[in-house]
């Protein structure tokens, strides 16, 4: 049975009959590998609401483990499109992740992708809880496209854990749970927002390499996407402007070249009756030349946090790819520091590093191989990110690793 057919089936089931003049597509990624995870040794805050901070140390062993998602996060998706005549089409998608190893929903259900919209001759306008420019366009000039041991998430998805948090600034652990986050290179995901992307300027193609998963999220030539969302707090008891988010990205793909930057900022509850921002920008640039390739990416964040403390992390990403028959090997490296205005002399950092072979069995299945680890020092507590999620340390300066082999299919 032909996908259209099982999607309007499927779309029927939540919203009743599908027009006649849609077209409706079922989609999507299964993706599950077999390995092991190491959260290593390291140390844990037992007492102590200012430096300095009294530990224990704590450690974990290798286990065995089933991973969901290593090379692109396992989903399922409904999208479709309705010409409307003169140009104009009416655009929708729904998408939820989906743990492959045990059957359970990727958080809220839907809350991967849930958007409606317009296309038109100006470009795309979308209404929903949407991918940020800012990730969007970082993800083009990863060498690991968000997937493997090792790829950017590493930097865009992770902060200080509350307990490094807390031993860097030596704030109240309430306060270090309230803030920690912030540190997180990008931010993934907007909910309730506009989105806008731009007609392609060009015509080129993406390089054609096995390994990125948004490929298709710019399309060739110089594009241009911005987004603004609203926190929505408009309560007695809230603060305003709590979670406003807005941002803009550029990316140019020319024949064997990728460009990109970005800029995006985020307010928050300062837990002192107002708001802090969340400052995120960063470039990148991938260039393929024969049977190789090499990209690059510098991103920067900083927040001003509760209690008038600051905090910032700035990450480099550089990673190189070479065929090999009908696959690609693939060795990125990505370092981290991160600064506080009360961390005199503590700087944490992390040093990850990912290897993968990814080798295709058809268009849409193929099979995989990867390592990763971080090494960190100086209070750090980064983890190792794959695309679905990450391994994480049991401790401060706890070193992680994580090997898994695998295999995707996609449908």
């Amino acid at each position: 049975m032909k996908k259209s057919l099982i999607a309007l089936a499927v779309v029927g089931a939540f919203a009743g009959a599908a027009s006649a003049q849609s077209n409706v597509t079922l989609y999507g990624i299964a993706d599950i590998g077999i390995g092991m995870q190491d959260r290593g040794s390291g140390s844990e805050i037992t007492s102590g609401a200012t430096r300095p901070i009294t530990t224990a140390p704590v450690s974990s062993d290798s286990v065995l483990a089933v991973f969901s998602g290593v090379q692109s996060t396992s989903r399922f998706g409904i999208r479709g499109s309705e010409d409307l005549g003169g140009g104009l089409k009416a655009i929708f998608n729904l998408e939820a992740g989906v743990q492959w190893d045990t059957g359970a929903a990727d958080g809220t259900f839907f809350q991967r992708r849930t958007i409606v919209g317009l296309g038109t001759s100006f470009g795309e306008f979308r209404l929903g809880r949407d991918y940020t420019p800012g990730f969007s366009a970082a993800g083009a000039t990863d060498v690991m496209g968000y997937g493997l041991f090792g790829n950017w998430l590493t930097f865009t998805t992770q902060g200080l854990s509350s307990q490094a948090f807390q031993a860097v600034t030596g704030s109240a652990a309430g306060d270090s749970a309230a803030v920690s986050g912030l540190l997180a290179g990008i931010d993934t995901r907007a909910s309730n927002g506009l989105f806008y992307t731009s007609p392609a300027f060009g015509n080129t193609k993406c390089a054609a390499i096995p390994a990125p998963t948004e490929c298709g999220v710019f399309s060739g030539g110089l594009t241009v996407t911005a987004m603004y969302a609203s926190g929505e707090n408009d309560g007695a008891n809230a603060v305003s402007g709590v979670g406003d988010t807005w941002g803009g990205a550029v990316v140019y793909r020319g024949g064997p070249l990728v460009l990109q930057g970005y800029y995006q900022t985020r307010e928050f509850d300062n837990l002192q009756n107002g708001t802090g921002d969340k400052i995120q920008y960063g470039v990148g640039a991938q260039f393929v030349f024969g049977q190789f390739r090499v990209a690059g990416n510098w991103g920067y964040v900083e927040a001003d946090t509760n209690r008038g403390l600051t905090g910032e992390k700035e990450g480099w990403g550089i990673g190189a790819g070479m065929k090999l028959g009908a696959g690609e090997f693939l060795v990125n490296f990505i370092t981290q520091e991160i600064d506080s205005n009360l961390a005199a002399g503590i700087t944490p950092k992390s040093d990850t590093w990912g290897i993968a072979y990814v080798h295709p069995m058809s268009k849409r299945t193929n099979l995989y191989a990867t390592y990763g680890r971080t090494d960190n020092s100086d209070y750090a507590s980064t983890g190792i990110n794959y695309s679905g999620s990450s391994v994480s340390p049991v401790g401060l300066n706890a070193n992680v690793q994580g090997f898994a082999v695998g295999v995707r299919h996609l449908f």
